[in-house]
């Protein structure tokens, strides 16, 4: 990671992190399978979009009902695939994390920065190979923690934002969702 690009990053990331924040700070203190507010913030953060009200309806209920039952990453993609017939690793790792925020995301541009790629969806046993690319990404997330590279985008993290209290993995997050 080039630190020019952290630090132009951090300037701009101000709208997003209080976004973020508001999200996180509704998880435990709304139901969030009826609370239209959160889902919008949460649908408008994470750009989740294009869906059924069939699905929102499901997705948000699910995250309801596993929000304090500390659920993996393979019991939600499981769960959201047996309830809709799709793989949807991006959206299941945002439930995750958001749930618990010690557990990165899994979207496009955290692939794109890793070199990693989700398997086709012709892909014989897909399930297994979603969650097994996500697991090598919370390996990588581990490997990079104990990295000078990332102590200092976490001192240019908490430097820009002394007042956030997101955790260093939603740091990271951060940083590589917007390093495009």
């Amino acid at each position: 990671m080039d630190i020019k690009s952290i630090d132009l990053i951090l300037q701009n990331l101000e709208s997003d992190l209080h976004k973020y924040e508001f999200i996180v700070s509704q998880v435990h203190n709304t139901d969030l399978s009826s609370n239209k507010e959160f889902q919008k913030a949460f649908n408008g953060f994470f750009k989740m979009r294009q869906r059924s009200q069939e699905f929102y309806t499901l997705y948000f209920s699910l995250f309801e009902s596993l929000k304090t039952q500390s659920p993996d990453f393979s019991t939600i993609i499981k769960t959201l695939y047996n309830e809709t017939n799709r793989v949807e690793a991006s959206f299941s790792s945002k439930m995750l994390a958001t749930i618990d925020p010690t557990y990165p995301i899994l979207d496009k541009f955290v692939l794109q920065n890793f070199g990693l790629k989700l398997p086709y969806p012709s892909a014989k046993n897909r399930i297994e190979k979603t969650i097994s690319v996500y697991d090598d990404i919370i390996n990588r997330y581990q490997s990079f923690m104990g990295t000078s590279e990332c102590t200092e985008l976490l001192q240019k993290f908490d430097a820009q934002f002394p007042n956030s209290t997101i955790s260093d993995i939603k740091k990271i997050d951060f940083v590589l969702w917007k390093l495009r």
